[in-house]
């Protein structure tokens, strides 16, 4: 189907991708949803899921569409007639769209590190990983344990996000907050969450990249706090959706790192 759709867009028909939510994704699945020209206007990362991930991706070429996964292939129109009946149009985005909603996600995480330490206060749950609303995999008790006590004995304050910091934090689209040796996180952190604010908390008492100024301090700790969490996949079993957040991340760090570079705001 995608040599198809390759060959009818070369011979000027229209092709579409679509990618539709089960209702009950997490917030990256829910931002790249929707109906895209294809192949110019289509994000790489549109074909891309993760465990229990419950989206349908399919091209819409012509008169059949095909889903890009399962390859099972029916007829276009009758998926018309039923949006049509039921009041459904998919929106269409143009390359610029389609840009702005990959630029979106970088949205989602904004760290000041001048002021970054410490960690959390867990709440007492069961030992295996618990799914959040979003679909994430809450980090269990004991992994937690293992985690924070060693920052707990060098100084950390550990609390868990109350109601007023918890809907703070979800409008920040985050799971945690830094003030000073405190850190807030809301009781669905993750294994990644706590891994790599407890790495910052270390990045900070030791001074690490201190000597240069904030933007190039955050994007210097970023980088390795990434590439650490990395290295800790199989150790701690970071779930796949967790590890390619975290790649994204590191690319996007490392291409600010680059860009300040030849723009000569970056100090050797």
């Amino acid at each position: 189907m995608k040599a198809n759709a390759e060959l009818r867009n070369k011979a000027g028909l229209k092709c579409y991708i679509e990618r539709e939510t089960d209702g009950k994704c997490c917030e990256w699945c829910t931002k790249m949803a929707g109906r895209y020209a294809y192949p110019d206007d289509t994000p790489k990362d549109v074909f891309r899921r993760h465990d229990n991930c419950g989206c349908s991706v399919t091209y819409k070429n012509g008169r059949q569409r095909q889903d890009v996964w399962s390859k099972k292939t029916w007829e276009a129109d009758k998926d018309e007639r039923i949006s049509k009946a039921s009041g459904k149009e998919p929106t269409v985005f143009g390359k610029v769209e389609a840009q702005a909603k990959q630029s979106e996600i970088l949205a989602r995480k904004e760290l000041t590190y001048d002021d970054k330490r410490g960690i959390i206060y867990y709440r007492k749950g069961k030992s295996h990983r618990r799914l959040s609303s979003e679909g994430r995999q809450i980090i269990d008790k004991p992994t937690y344990n293992k985690i924070v006590n060693p920052a707990i004995k060098r100084g950390a304050d550990i609390r868990l996000a109350d109601e007023v910091w918890t809907k703070h934090l979800e409008e920040e689209k985050s799971r945690a907050v830094t003030i000073g040796d405190v850190i807030y996180f809301r009781p669905d952190a993750t294994v990644s969450d706590v891994l790599e604010e407890v790495h910052h908390f270390y990045q900070n008492r030791n001074g690490l990249n201190a000597q240069y100024g904030v933007v190039q301090r955050t994007v210097m700790n970023e980088i390795d706090a990434k590439k650490y969490l990395l290295t800790m996949t199989e150790k701690y079993h970071i779930p796949p959706d967790e590890v390619y957040e975290t790649e994204y991340w590191l690319k996007e760090y490392i291409k600010q790192m680059e860009e300040m570079k030849k723009r000569g705001e970056w100090n050797e």
